[in-house]
């Protein structure tokens, strides 16, 4: 079975969970069988995710995407404008402008998006078609994510192909929106997930988020968590040397590093944990950079320059170099996230986790049983889950040991893959089945 997976390239400027989550489930699918294969949109994927099926062009270029929306002398331009403008140095510098991945701004081109083919974008849209027509011919699409529900139809009518979609944080991006854009946003989602044939969530907290949005029963959406490959993640051996608290994720305001800042002079004032370490890593964008000027201020104000690096730059190859070396990690976001792909990381490297009890996260944590939660926005109760951590070793150790084996055994990639792929093959039975029938009785 060939499937096409339609991946929002990120650019590779900053920890991106669905950027992970879609590269790796095309490596699974690759693995259990499938002939899968990603299509990248607005910008180039990560190095190492090309395609291994057809040559994959870039579709929706952001660079000129964004022109052509924003001023009307672009859209009258040939395009092998486009072709310029789609160069890999282009839209590399691109990635980590200000506002390249936020709505505001943006929200007449998100719109026109989830118009599909009646928006401004519908050249881009036959482009794509025609290439998964001609070249990939597919047996499933899967959408990255339901901002893109707006290219479902057509894709089916041309196609004759079922429709995945996933569903994983859509509510951070339209919810900024200003009105009326947002409330005609969640209007246009709701109008075009009739052209998905089966929406996946990646937890049930947010299939319950979302089923009310799309107009839908929970019941018809399918609950597919994130996997890993637990084999790319080496623990080092427990050590004397000082504790090691981690940071892992995009660094934004929402993601609460400045949080963990202010709750680590509490952790370092506990027995024994004084010489304890903050490492952040993750990466930003252009808009984040006055954030984290902000952060690290106040950790100087603090007297926690010597304590507390914050590494900006991101390979997402060097997580792992990254993980094996801390001793606990925390994201303590403020505002609830679908699944928490740094969660899982962090269990499958043995790191245990401090989390906020917030969206998804409890949801893993609970399950996996690889970390303490806390009450989110409570920063004592953040300090004190630390301090647990680093100071009662046979809780951590047991916390590890449980956090490794429940990723490998229940968030695994093959374990993602193989549920993924009964979604897709249910599809195409029951598609098997009506065209049959539609044989028997025309």
């Amino acid at each position: 079975m060939r499937v096409a997976v339609v991946i929002p390239g990120s650019g590779g400027s900053f920890y991106c969970e669905n950027c992970l989550r879609d590269s790796g489930l095309t490596a699974g699918l690759e693995r259990a069988g499938f002939e899968a294969f990603p299509v990248p949109m607005y910008l180039p994927l990560f190095a190492g995710d090309a395609p291994s099926g057809p040559k994959t062009p870039l579709f929706y270029g952001a660079i000129a995407l964004y022109l052509r929306e924003r001023f009307r002398f672009f859209r009258r331009l040939p395009a092998s404008f486009d072709r310029l403008l789609n160069a890999r140095p282009f839209l590399a510098a691109a990635a980590g402008l200000a506002g390249s991945t936020r709505a505001a701004g943006l929200e007449e081109m998100t719109i026109s998006m989830l118009e599909g083919e009646e928006g401004r974008q519908a050249a881009e849209l036959e482009h794509l078609c025609f290439w998964l027509e001609r070249e990939a011919k597919p047996d499933v699409v899967h959408l990255s994510n339901a901002l893109l529900v707006g290219l479902a139809r057509a894709l089916k009518a041309r196609l004759g192909a079922p429709i995945v979609c996933s569903l994983q944080d859509e509510h951070v991006w339209i919810e900024p929106m200003a009105e009326p854009a947002r409330a005609r946003a969640w209007a246009l989602l709701r109008e075009k997930a009739g052209g998905v044939d089966r929406f996946v969530a990646v937890s049930d907290y947010y299939r319950k988020v979302m089923a009310p949005r799309l107009g839908l029963d929970p019941a018809s959406i399918a609950v597919v968590p994130l996997g890993v490959d637990s084999s790319r993640y080496e623990p080092l051996p427990e050590t004397a040397g000082p504790p090691v608290i981690g940071f892992l994720s995009r660094m934004e305001p929402a993601s609460g590093l400045d949080s963990l800042v202010e709750a680590l002079p509490l952790v370092k004032a506990a027995p024994g944990l004084g010489e304890t370490r903050l490492r952040a890593y993750g990466g930003m964008t252009g808009d984040d950079a006055p954030y984290v000027r902000r952060v690290e201020r106040l950790a100087r104000r603090l007297g926690l320059s010597g304590s507390v690096s914050i590494d900006a730059a991101y390979d997402r190859r060097r997580r792992f170099e990254f993980l094996s070396g801390l001793s606990a990690l925390s994201v303590p976001r403020r505002e609830p996230e679908a699944f928490g792909m740094f969660l899982l990381e962090a269990m499958a490297a043995g790191v245990p986790v401090a989390a906020p009890d917030l969206g998804g996260f409890g949801e893993l944590v609970r399950s996996a049983g690889g970390g303490l939660l806390y009450p989110a926005g409570d920063g004592r109760a953040l300090a004190e889950a630390l301090v647990r951590l680093l100071s009662d070793r046979p809780l951590a150790r047991k916390l590890r040991e449980q956090g490794r084996t429940r990723a490998r055994e229940l968030y695994s990639i093959e374990t993602t893959a193989a549920a993924m792929g009964e979604v897709y093959r249910g599809l195409a039975e029951s598609r098997g089945r009506g065209r049959t029938a539609a044989r028997e009785h025309p």
